[in-house]
């Protein structure tokens, strides 16, 4: 099962932010949100780079699914 987003909002001086949770349901998510309060610092967020899988990383995981479901 793959992984969605959820958005949470909640209201911090004087603004709305959402703040996304990615899990495999909304009770999983909700679950996960429960466990922020015991998150531990961990550094700041400098980049994102989104990683386009070559064609070469396609076709492996094209054929390493064909050879699975044969078996």
């Amino acid at each position: 099962m793959d992984y969605k987003t959820f958005l949470f909002t909640y209201n911090f001086d004087g603004a709305k932010w959402d703040l996304p949770i990615k899990a495999k349901s909304p009770e999983e998510a909700r679950a996960r949100l429960n466990r922020v309060l015991y998150a531990e610092y961990s550094g700041e967020l400098m980049a994102s780079i989104p990683v386009v899988p070559s064609f070469a990383h396609r076709l492996i995981a094209f054929i390493t699914r064909l050879v699975r479901s044969r078996h």
